[in-house]
């Protein structure tokens, strides 16, 4: 069941909050829960700013999946590559081969190291002062 929070009249906050896990990266006490935060553009182009945890995936795919309503993602943004904010990334290239993963090269990098599954053919490579319209 999909649960997306719209933020503006195009952008909708996509992650969920976790209420079980009991420490954040394993070391600091989090008794509060832990909120992972992910965000959908839907402009002439569609974006995923962040994937999340594997912990909230299935609410994570549920939100994405109501709001593309049939259409392809174009884009995921990866602004680092912190585990709470990537366990999902390559399951979302995979169910999304035509979105383009925009990244900089230690990005691409780290990504090839965590999964063992390079996708050169996804990679839009940015660098300081890029932009995409």
């Amino acid at each position: 069941m999909h649960c997306a929070q719209k933020m503006t009249h195009n952008i909708y906050w996509i992650g969920s909050n976790d209420w079980t896990t009991e420490r954040f990266e394993n070391l600091f006490p989090i008794p509060n829960g832990v909120s992972y935060n992910s965000y959908f553009i839907d402009d002439e182009k569609t974006c995923v700013v962040d994937s999340v945890d594997a912990e909230i995936r299935e609410e994570y795919f549920d939100n994405l999946t109501h709001l593309l309503n049939g259409r392809d993602l174009d884009y995921i943004i990866v602004n680092h590559m912190e585990p709470d904010h990537c366990q999902t990334l390559l399951e979302t290239l995979e169910r999304y081969p035509n979105c383009k993963m925009v990244g900089n090269a230690t990005t691409f990098r780290m990504f090839e190291q965590f999964y063992n599954t390079p996708k050169p053919d996804q990679y839009y490579t940015v660098k300081e002062g890029d932009e995409i319209c």
